[in-house]
């Protein structure tokens, strides 16, 4: 009888070990869905070397994450990697309306 209740304590610490892996902080999870967007949207084709540097400064944020997840050092890497994903959507953007004549900019105003 106690072996049983020792193998059952011992699986259940397992599957408490198991579920203890760390969550992502909000930063890197907000850098990881920027990053998506600017991917899958216009600035991949319009802004494609600062789409790049989003995925590496991301990928630099996931290292230290696997490192050291709770460490302040992955939350600032993880909000550079957001900013810099933001800024390849914002340029796609900019490209867009730079590309538009400048009536078709009047004209959506009215």
């Amino acid at each position: 009888m106690k072996s049983t209740t020792r193998l059952i304590l011992i699986a259940c610490l397992s599957l408490l070990a198991g579920c203890a892996t760390a969550k992502p902080p909000m930063e890197l999870v907000d850098a990881r869905q920027a990053y998506a967007r600017a991917s899958a949207g216009q600035a991949s084709q319009l802004a494609p070397a600062e789409v790049q540097l989003a995925l590496e400064a991301l990928t630099i944020a996931e290292q230290s994450f696997r490192d050291d997840p709770r460490s302040d050092r992955t939350r600032e890497l993880a909000i550079l990697a957001y900013r810099k994903a933001k800024l390849a959507q914002s340029l796609a953007v900019k490209a867009t309306v730079d590309t538009q004549p400048a009536g078709a900019e009047a004209a959506g105003r009215k």
